[in-house]
């Protein structure tokens, strides 16, 4: 099989993933700066990859590395001007999105022609280009809104959602690395469908649950604000009066 074709299945997650990250995140230089410094850096990882796929005879096309792609939240940091709280959670909801579709090619293609790695790019393109403009013009927006103001409701929700994005991403990490090792089935599929439907309808209801929160804290304030105006205008009125 050629190398080309090996690698592709996830040339294409990680090109997905950092577009997911610029179009939801400000740069702090050029798109051209931009594109060369995570250029630059992939060359890297993609050196360091190789020789963890070679050293443990890992497949290329199967996503069980994809962990690592974490360390690209070193570039990140450094070309965008988000915290890096809100990177990784970023980060984090990318590859979880990334990572589904991936699985769920590899296990719809494992159900029909097992190995078969260009079968498996081709459902990946299809997913992809279904899902990419709902997931990274609707889905990520609104989270991304949830962490920038979850703050002023309680500090340590902040953690919460950093935890729960790191686990749902390393749920799928394990049953994506767990399922490819065995042969595919539509109850697989079934599962990951489950597994992703949960983790978005879960961002949606969070955000959802903070917008209304934050509604509630500005009528309190609008209330507040009246029933002083209020007061000092019956305060005006009685020494008027007298």
């Amino acid at each position: 099989m050629p190398l080309f074709l090996q690698w592709m299945p996830m040339f294409e997650v990680l090109f997905f993933n950092l577009l997911n990250l610029d179009l939801c995140s400000h740069r702090k230089y050029s798109l051209f700066q931009t594109i060369m410094g995570l250029l630059g850096f992939t060359a890297v990882f993609f050196i360091i990859y190789t020789t963890f796929a070679r050293a443990f005879s890992i497949s290329q096309g199967e996503g069980r590395l994809a962990i690592f792609g974490f360390l690209y939240l070193v570039p990140f940091r450094l070309l965008y001007k988000e915290k890096t709280s809100i990177l990784f959670i970023i980060t984090c909801i990318g590859w979880t999105y990334t990572l589904g579709v991936l699985s769920l090619a590899v296990q719809i293609v494992s159900t029909v022609s097992p190995g078969n790695l260009f079968y498996v790019l081709m459902v990946e393109n299809l997913l992809f280009f279904t899902t990419i403009f709902p997931f990274s013009r609707i889905l990520i927006p609104r989270y991304v809104f949830v962490l920038e103001h979850v703050n002023h409701i309680q500090a340590h929700w902040y953690r919460y959602l950093i935890l729960d994005s790191t686990l749902a991403f390393l749920l799928l990490f394990t049953l994506h690395l767990t399922f490819s090792r065995e042969a595919g089935s539509i109850l697989k599929i079934l599962v990951i469908l489950l597994l992703l439907a949960t983790i978005y309808i879960s961002y949606f209801i969070l955000c959802r649950v903070v917008l209304d929160v934050l509604k509630i804290n500005q009528l309190e304030k609008a209330a507040l604000w009246s029933l002083w105006i209020w007061t000092v205008s019956n305060r005006s009125m009685t020494s008027t009066d007298i």
